[in-house]
């Protein structure tokens, strides 16, 4: 078998000759045959890598959605329009992030919506500056 840049050399050469090798890698007594088999065997190895790394990536995502550990900040950003659970110093409650802005002092707010059972729905704005200081934010509901 070939290595894999033997291969990629074989395969160019046969697209700018067209068909015609003069300088064809293999040699002589080997046919394209060998050559496809060869891309074939790289191409298969290649899925197998690819799909082994899409796996280990789902997993990590799922093991850091299971340890519940405070948003970041751009992690935030990336929730918008879904939930989140806000601990503040006096609250603890489901909020919806319906936005984040940034005011003429490049200062982050993200603005929540959230339901308080004698106020009804509420929205309001938690400074970025301020997280983890004051506030935090969980994307399960902590005990």
């Amino acid at each position: 078998m070939k290595t894999l840049d033997e291969v990629i050399k074989k395969i160019e050469a046969c697209i700018e000759a067209d068909g015609h090798c003069p300088a064809c890698p293999y040699e002589v007594s080997e046919s394209c045959g060998d050559m496809d088999a060869d891309a074939l065997h790289y191409l298969k190895e290649y899925r197998q890598d690819k799909q082994i790394y899409a796996y280990d990536i789902v997993r990590r995502n799922f093991e850091l959605a299971e340890r519940n550990d405070p948003l970041t900040w751009n992690e935030l950003k990336a929730m918008e329009g879904k939930p989140v659970w806000v601990e503040g110093k006096t609250v603890k409650h489901w909020a919806v992030i319906t936005g984040i802005y940034y005011d003429d002092l490049n200062e982050g707010y993200l603005l929540e919506t959230y339901y308080a059972e004698k106020q009804g729905s509420n929205t309001s704005r938690r400074k970025r500056s301020t997280l983890g200081k004051t506030w935090q934010a969980y994307r399960k509901e902590r005990e």
